[in-house]
């Protein structure tokens, strides 16, 4: 995106916003969910059980009030929570790939080839963390944002379109870049936030970029070693009779 140059490469990048995770999930969703992706019903209806008997209790002047019974969120900090929200997320990448089939959205097209056809890629999930890729047309970008909207209604989940960040390449001129900004009300420029720990953005200095990793790896290996001597002096200073 950054170094296309054709007129024809006009694509947008879209780092998604979506907070308050776990807090948020709605139990019918889930379940829905799961049926769909064809569980046994007598498996949604255990793992249903878990998730639907969260309760927290809370004290006040050192008495302990009743229970607050929740309606929806996953226990976070929970091992299967994880499993339970990326199920949930799995409804958004069936949403934008349905509309893919559709051919009313369109991914970025990669400039290598590993395959036969060319690689396509509309979206990128891990957990929460999301960047969707589609042309930049108004129409595109409304079709995208329809879907957003869908999927806020249908799980709960808060879509902070404001703290969106949008990045377009190099061929997309000045007066769609506003419009397309205008319609999804984001920041129009990335590289200030992070995806799953890195920089959205990496500039022409991989090191100044990346370099950090090697020095917290570094960092740990060297601190294993010093415990590792540090133990192996004290076994020798006290040699086993």
């Amino acid at each position: 995106m950054k170094v296309s140059k054709s007129s024809r490469d006009k694509n947008v990048s879209l780092k998604l916003d979506i907070s308050k995770t776990y807090d948020r999930i709605d139990w019918l969703h889930l379940k829905e969910v799961m049926l769909k992706m064809d569980f046994g019903s007598q498996w949604v209806r255990w793992i249903m059980i878990c998730v639907e008997t969260i309760d927290n209790s809370v004290i006040v002047n050192n008495d302990l009030v009743r229970p607050i019974i929740f309606d929806r969120r996953l226990r976070q900090g929970d091992p299967f929570s994880s499993y339970l929200f990326i199920m949930c997320a799995e409804g958004l990448s069936t949403l934008i790939q349905r509309t893919e089939r559709r051919r009313d959205l369109h991914g970025i097209t990669l400039g290598i080839t590993i395959c036969t056809n060319p690689l396509v890629i509309s979206h990128l999930l891990f957990a929460d963390d999301c960047f969707s890729f589609f042309r930049a047309e108004e129409r595109e970008t409304k079709v995208m944002k329809n879907i957003l909207a869908t999927y806020e209604l249908a799980s709960r989940q808060a879509i902070g379109f404001p703290k969106f960040e949008v990045y377009y390449s190099s061929s997309v001129h000045t007066p769609l870049k506003d419009a397309i900004t205008t319609i999804l009300r984001v920041r129009a420029v990335m590289g200030t936030g992070k995806y799953l720990g890195l920089q959205s953005m990496a500039g022409r200095s991989e090191e100044a970029t990346f370099g950090f990793i090697k020095d917290q790896i570094s960092q740990v290996f060297i601190k294993s070693w010093k415990r590792d001597d540090d133990q192996i002096g004290s076994n020798l200073s006290h040699p086993i009779s």
